[in-house]
């Protein structure tokens, strides 16, 4: 079995269990394109310290991770308070098969 590791990208929330912290877009991409395969809980903010007006934010780092690198992080929490960008997470997410019962927690589908 994969050991887990807790990965939480987010520019001001502290979440102890996660064993890595990411502030920033470029922050994450940049680990995320060489460690994603081994993350297996994802904690992912829309707002990412730069202007979402830069392209810098959760949802385009998500959309980065699925279409470019093909990851498929077996368990992703959408944590951000921003409604519309959550929106746009979860239909990305749904899209290429995470579910959800609770609307905060999604794993891949069977």
């Amino acid at each position: 079995m994969k050991k887990e590791l807790h990965v939480l990208v987010d520019d001001f929330r502290i979440f102890k269990w996660c064993g890595v912290t990411l502030r920033t877009y470029d922050e994450a991409q940049a680990w995320l394109a060489a460690h994603h395969a081994e993350v297996t809980h994802l904690y992912l903010d829309y707002d990412l310290k730069e202007p979402v007006k830069s392209g810098k934010c959760g949802f385009v780092l998500l959309k980065y991770l699925i279409e470019e690198l093909n990851a498929r992080i077996p368990h992703i929490q959408v944590i951000t308070s921003d409604v519309m960008g959550k929106e746009k997470m979860v239909e990305l997410l749904k899209g290429v098969g995470y579910e959800t019962s609770d609307d905060f927690n999604y794993s891949l589908g069977g």
